[in-house]
């Protein structure tokens, strides 16, 4: 009886295993609109995910542009999140500097998931910035920029 069992369960549990049949595997759609985290860079030609370091400093001067990030927090498996789609920007209106972001990616079950880590990062900057005093909209959240100005790396 114990190799009849055997038999039907050992089928079933290795079909389960491993994504290499993705058409059976169930997807569960992922999606982050104006929410994450914010990272906001002066004129970084390379832009990172977070700041360097905590006393990394920001110049503001006339002519400058605020390059943004907007990452979520969820640890993504190479094997098993799949069609990731990141996008961010930032638009302005009068003395309002507007991020809008989504990130979205397709989830695979746990169980058949690697245990390595990516994050999922949208990445934007406005236009050259005059000088004067912005607000940074980011979905409920907003922040003080003045331009020109000297600040602290920001990520909130």
């Amino acid at each position: 009886m114990k190799s009849a069992s055997l038999a039907l369960v050992l089928p079933a549990l290795l079909a389960l295993g491993g994504c290499a049949n993705v058409d059976s595997v169930d997807f569960g759609l992922v999606v982050a609109v104006d929410e994450g985290t914010l990272c906001m860079f002066s004129n970084a030609p390379i832009i990172p995910v977070a700041p360097a370091g905590d006393s990394e400093l920001l110049t503001f001067d006339e002519g400058s542009q605020l390059f943004v990030t907007v990452s979520l927090e969820d640890c993504l498996s190479d094997s098993c999140d799949v069609n990731r789609v990141a996008s961010c920007q930032v638009t302005q209106d009068g003395a309002t500097l507007q991020v809008t972001s989504e990130l979205s990616y397709e989830m695979v079950d746990e169980a058949q998931c690697t245990m390595d880590c990516g994050r999922l990062v949208a990445r934007c900057e406005s236009a050259p910035l005059n000088g004067g005093h912005y607000k940074v909209q980011f979905g409920d959240q907003s922040y003080g920029l003045s331009v020109p100005s000297t600040l602290v790396t920001a990520c909130r």
